[in-house]
This record gives structure tokens, C-alpha cells and sequence, in this order.
């Protein structure tokens, strides 16, 4: 039987990556070397109440912090152990962050344009939704937004009437090479016309890694 308890599913992962890692150290006299991800991650869950009126897929309740991770193995540990989005029945939030920030709106302290990146999908089959998470997932760990990746702070997952998939990013002026080369004496609007121009294109490869390009919407504010 399938439980949506992910604190549990937590817990006995980290449990297992334990027990594993103990029977590895007891059986070989040198620890086989892991392959670290760029930055470390970490996985909040939040189930919410279904009745609630909240008016954000993502409130100040940033929910649970179930996980991280910083290498590949301990990814995999985790992904093949927890469940997928097609699973989830109830109304909940999975988020995986880098590890500092916290998925919510109020954590978004930038100069620049913060918010997410959206893709519906509604009737889709498990399979499909369950697929498109990874490869969500893969390219944010991947680093396979290039120059972009410093500005991708998590991906998630929002389960209400039907499944949403998020992209949530923060560009920040600081880390533009357009605003660097000006000292920062650039005007407020040619800085907003670089960042939004920059957002499009996360969005851009967003849509062409993922090979969807309808019902994928953005959200943010400056």
C-alpha cells in the first residue's frame, strides 16, 4: 500500500543509506569515492489542509525539512525511496532547494525578479508526470542551465486538483555580467529589460529540455 507519509519515508531512507554505508565500511577496507553535485540540496515537504485558503501554491509555511543531499549517490538513495508525484493523493508541496533557501515567497530577498516557472499538467498520464519531474530534476542538478544555474534556486512539485511542476528561480543584478560591466550605474528600467530578457531564456531552455512548450507559465514580482 502506498503512504503518503514522507516524514517516514524520510527517516527509513536515512536509515538505510546508514545501515548500507555501515555493512560497505564492515566488508571493504576503502570507501568507494562519491560523485558530489555542485551545490547541496535540500527536500521540504508540506501537506496541507485541502479546506485551506491559502492564495499561494507555496505560503510562508515552507513545510518540512525531510532530507539533503550533495552528492549523486545519496540522490538516487533518496529518489528511488520516495515517492513520485503521480503518487500523491492528497493536497501537499515537495520542494528540493538549495540548501539555504527556504521555498517560499517571503525567502526571496534579491535585487532583481524572483519567482517560478510553471508547467501544468492536468489528465496527464503518471507515467509522463512522473518522468518530466526527473527530468526536471536532472538538468537543475545537472547544472544544464549554464550561466543560469546560479540563478535556479529548487524545483517542486504542488499537488492540488491536478499536478504542477516548478521551476524557482532569482536573478540576481549582482551575478548579471551585463550590470557588472556598468558598475552598477545603470538605469532601473534598462535593468529591468536585461532580467526579464534573461528570464525568458531560462524559460526557453525550461520548455526545450523538458520538450514542453504549452501550459507553462511564469510568476514572480521585483
Amino acid at each position: 500500500m502506498v503512504t503518503e507519509d514522507i516524514l517516514v519515508a524520510a527517516e527509513e531512507t536515512k536509515n538505510e543509506i546508514c545501515s548500507n554505508q555501515e555493512d560497505s565500511d564492515a566488508s571493504q577496507a576503502k570507501e568507494i569515492p562519491k560523485h558530489p553535485l555542485q551545490n547541496t540540496w535540500v527536500i521540504w515537504f508540506n501537506k496541507r489542509n485541502p479546506h485551506s485558503k491559502a492564495k499561494s501554491d507555496n505560503s510562508p509555511d515552507s513545510g518540512v525539512e525531510v532530507a539533503s543531499f550533495s552528492n549523486v549517490e545519496d540522490f538516487w538513495a533518496i529518489y528511488n525511496f520516495i515517492q513520485k508525484p503521480s503518487m500523491f493523493k492528497s493536497v501537499c508541496d515537495f520542494n528540493i532547494f538549495k540548501k539555504g533557501i527556504r521555498p517560499t515567497w517571503k525567502d526571496k530577498k534579491t535585487e532583481g525578479i524572483s519567482g517560478r516557472w510553471t508547467i501544468r499538467l492536468d489528465n496527464q498520464s503518471p507515467t509522463y508526470v512522473d518522468q518530466l519531474w526527473l527530468e526536471l530534476l536532472m538538468a537543475m542538478l545537472g547544472e544544464q542551465f549554464g550561466e543560469y544555474g546560479e540563478h535556479i534556486d529548487g524545483a517542486a512539485f504542488n499537488i492540488r486538483n491536478g499536478i504542477k511542476l516548478n521551476l524557482w528561480t532569482s536573478l540576481k543584478l549582482e551575478l548579471i555580467k551585463e550590470f557588472m560591466e556598468t558598475e552598477g550605474t545603470m538605469n532601473g528600467d534598462i535593468k529591468k529589460q536585461i532580467i526579464a530578457e534573461k528570464n525568458e531564456e531560462i524559460g526557453k531552455l525550461l520548455k526545450d529540455k523538458l520538450n514542453v512548450h504549452e501550459n507553462v507559465t511564469w510568476e514572480g514580482f521585483w
